[in-house]
This record gives structure tokens, sequence and C-alpha cells, in this order.
């Protein structure tokens, strides 16, 4: 399947989706690249189901099995381009949907309604709240976020970290111009070790 999945032709969709669902056939992140190429939106279920049974739904995997599930993320964020507030809906592992929400642009969070949002902050996952919480800060307007932070505190639920994160950069502009300005890779990779290690 390997040799399929590298000449990406279009027309080996099918062969592709039948190989990933097929359990006697070990796939290769090669096809779940292909599927992000290729693939329609009933093709991320697919995709889900495949990275979570081969990797798990836990967040303590392995470096190779942490690459599947990122490869996941890119892909299915590929095919869902147009309709990431669905995707974010969707049932997956927390690990995988925390890497979808870390690898999303600005311009899809943005377009997030505070309903989903608000859901995403309800999550049982730290993980998923906290990088909820940071791509907001990134990429909604200090207007947007003032009154979330207002909103939130009302909230029948809530959780200490997304407050933490809410009180400190929607009120001091310095931090939040910090988050904005930070590359993506150097931000997610700094808070991702503040993560480990905190609250």
């Amino acid at each position: 399947m390997d040799i399929l999945s590298a000449r990406s032709d279009v027309q080996d969709l099918k062969r592709i989706r039948e190989a990933v669902k097929d359990e006697k056939i070990s796939y290769s992140p090669a096809d779940i690249r292909y599927l992000g190429r290729h693939g329609e939106w009933q093709d991320i279920p697919l995709i889900i189901t495949a990275v979570e049974k081969k990797g798990g739904s836990g967040l303590l995997v392995s470096r190779w099995t942490n690459e599947e599930f990122q490869i996941g993320a890119r892909s299915i964020l590929i095919i869902a381009a147009q309709r990431f507030e669905e995707l974010v809906t969707l049932p997956m592992p927390s690990k995988l949907l925390e890497l979808v929400l870390r690898y999303a642009t600005d311009r899809q969070v943005r377009e997030l309604n505070d309903v989903a949002i608000n859901k995403l902050f309800d999550s049982t996952s730290d993980f998923v709240r906290k990088t909820t919480i940071l791509r907001c800060i990134r990429a909604l307007p200090k207007k947007r976020l003032t009154k979330m932070f207002s909103d939130y505190r009302n909230h029948k639920t809530r959780y200490y970290n997304i407050i933490y994160w809410f009180d400190i950069c929607a009120h001091h502009q310095v931090l939040r111009t910090y988050f904005v300005l930070c590359s993506g890779r150097q931000l997610w990779e700094r808070e991702r070790h503040v993560w480990l290690y905190s609250f």
C-alpha cells in the first residue's frame, strides 16, 4: 500500500480506504497522509479510528505514536479546512483533539463561535482546555476575550487553569503581545514544557 500512497493518485482512494479499514492490514503513516491529500469528510472518522487503534486514546504515548497522532491531526485538518467548527465537535481521542487545536490557523480559531469554544473549555482533558485557551488568547481580539472571561466567571462549571490564563492574558497587554508575536513552534514548545510541570 505504501507504493500506492506514494504515487498519490486520486484514483487509488477507494483502495486506500479499504486498506485502512481492514484490521488485517497494517496501515502506514503514508496512507493517512494520502487520505489527507485526497480524502473527503467521510474519511475523517476513518482516520480518527485508525490512529486511535494504533496509538490508543491516552496522552502518555511513545514518540513514534505521537508522530502518528501528528500526521492524523494534520490530515484531518486539511480535509476539514472549511468545516473546522464541525471538526472539533467530532468524537476523537483528547490527544488528537489537542493537536488539531494546536495546528489550526488563527483564522479557524476566530471563526469558532462562543458555544463551540465553551464546550472545549468544558473538556475533561486538561491539555485540551489549556490548548484552547492559549489559542484563543493568540487569535481572538481583546474585546472578545474580555467578554468571554466575564461570561466564563459566571459559568456553572469553571476550571482554574482557564480562569488563570484568562486573567493573566486578557488583562496584561505585555503578556498577550508575547503570545501574539511568538511563532507557532516556539509558543507550543515552550508552553508544552510549562504544561507538563504546572497545575
